[in-house]
C-alpha cells in the first residue's frame, strides 16, 4: 500500500530522471522500484513520451496584440459577472420578502385562533399545578432506584505499568523497515493505538496498548533484526526524568521480557543486566546483504503487500480495563549515512 510520502518520493525520482539529474544513489533506488513494481515502469515510459512530444512541438510567435486582447476580454467578463450577480441578488431578496410577508399573514391569524380555542377547551381546576423539584425527585425512592439501574457502570481506568521506552532501529533502508512495521500494526489492529510520524531524518511510531498485545507485536517484527544494523532501547522512569537506562544492541526477546514485568525494581534490574552483557549485533551480516546486490533488491527483507479489509480480519480488541504500556519506535539511518 503506497502512502502519500512514498508517492511523493517516486514522483521526485521520475522528475529527476526526466531532467537527467539523478545521483548514483537515486539511480539505484529507481532501478529497484522499477523491478518490484512494473506499473511504475509503464508510468515512467508515458512521462518520457510526453516530454518527447512537447519537445517536438514547433515554437510560434504570439501576435503583438495578444496581451491587450486578453486584458480586454477579462475586463468584459468581470463586468458581465458583476451585473449578473447584482441582478440575481436583487431578485432573491425580493422573493424572500414576499415569502416572509405571506407566511406572516397566514400564521398570525392561525396562532390567535389556536390560543382562543385552547382557552375554551382547557379545564379549570382549583388546585395549583404541582411543581417537580430536585428534592422531590430525590425523596422518591422509585425514581432514585430506576436512575441507579439505568446508569451505566463507571469505566475502570487502565493500570499503568513501569515499562515506558524508546526503541531506536538503525538501518540502511528505513523506508522499507517502516513499511514492514506499518504492516504488522495493521495486522494486529493497532492502528487506533498508534501515532505515526514521518520526517526526513526518521520515522516514528508511538504505541500505547496492553502488555500482551505489545509482546505479540514485537514477536511479529523479529525478522527485522536480521536486516538492521543496530538497536537501542531507552527506558524512562515515571518518577524521575533523569533516571533512565539505555540498553544497546537490544534483542526482541529481551524487549518482550521487559514488557511483561509488572514491578519497577525487577524491570530496572533486568535492564541493567542487559545493558552490561549484550554483545554487538552482527553488523557485518547486514552490510554483506547490501553488497551482494548492487541494485539493492534486499530479497530477505519482507516487503509489505496491499491488504484488503475483508470481514474475516481480526477486529480491534476492547482493552479498556487491561494495563497499558508505551513504546516509541524510531527507524533511522546510521549517523554517517545521514550526514
Amino acid at each position: 500500500m503506497m502512502n502519500n510520502d512514498s508517492k511523493t518520493e517516486i514522483d521526485e525520482l521520475f522528475s529527476a530522471y526526466i531532467d537527467d539529474a539523478l545521483t548514483p544513489r537515486q539511480q539505484t533506488e529507481l532501478k529497484r522500484l522499477l523491478q518490484n513494481q512494473p506499473e511504475l515502469a509503464e508510468q515512467l515510459s508515458h512521462l518520457r513520451r510526453q516530454r518527447q512530444l512537447l519537445s517536438a512541438l514547433p515554437i510560434e510567435t504570439a501576435p503583438p496584440t495578444l496581451l491587450d486582447d486578453i486584458k480586454s476580454q477579462i475586463e468584459r467578463n468581470l463586468l458581465l459577472e458583476q451585473r449578473n450577480t447584482y441582478g440575481l441578488l436583487n431578485r432573491a431578496a425580493l422573493l424572500r420578502r414576499r415569502i416572509t410577508a405571506a407566511a406572516a399573514m397566514l400564521l398570525l391569524p392561525m396562532a390567535l385562533l389556536g390560543y382562543v380555542l385552547w382557552q375554551i377547551v382547557i379545564p379549570v381546576t382549583d388546585q395549583p399545578p404541582q411543581r417537580t423539584t430536585a428534592r422531590s425527585l430525590l425523596e422518591d425512592d422509585t425514581t432514585v432506584q430506576a436512575a441507579q439501574e439505568d446508569a451505566p457502570p463507571a469505566p475502570v481506568a487502565p493500570a499503568a505499568l513501569p515499562f515506558d521506552g524508546v526503541l531506536v532501529l538503525t538501518t540502511e533502508r528505513p523506508i522499507l523497515t517502516a513499511q514492514s512495521i506499518e504492516k504488522q500494526i495493521f495486522l494486529l489492529s493497532l492502528e487506533h493505538q498508534t501515532i505515526p510520524n514521518r520526517t526526513a531524518e526518521k520515522v516514528t511510531f508511538q504505541i500505547d496498548c496492553p502488555t500482551e498485545t505489545l509482546a505479540s507485536f514485537i514477536e511479529s517484527i523479529k525478522p527485522l533484526w536480521r536486516q538492521i544494523l543496530d538497536s537501542r532501547l531507552t527506558l524512562h522512569d515515571s518518577d524521575s526524568a533523569q533516571r533512565k537506562i539505555t540498553i544497546p544492541h537490544i534483542r526482541p526477546e529481551q524487549i518482550q521480557m521487559l514488557v511483561r514485568q509488572t514491578d519497577k525494581m525487577p524491570l530496572r534490574s533486568m535492564a541493567r543486566q542487559y545493558a552490561s552483557n549484550n554483545p554487538p549485533l552482527n553488523q557485518a551480516a547486514g552490510q554483506l546483504a547490501l553488497a551482494e546486490d548492487s541494485d539493492v533488491t534486499l530479497e530477505n527483507l519482507p516487503i509489505p503487500q496491499p491488504i484488503l479489509a475483508w470481514p474475516d480480519q481480526p477486529q480491534a480488541r476492547t482493552t479498556t480495563t487491561q494495563p497499558h504500556v508505551q513504546l516509541l519506535i524510531e527507524v533511522c539511518k546510521p549517523e554517517e549515512s545521514a550526514n
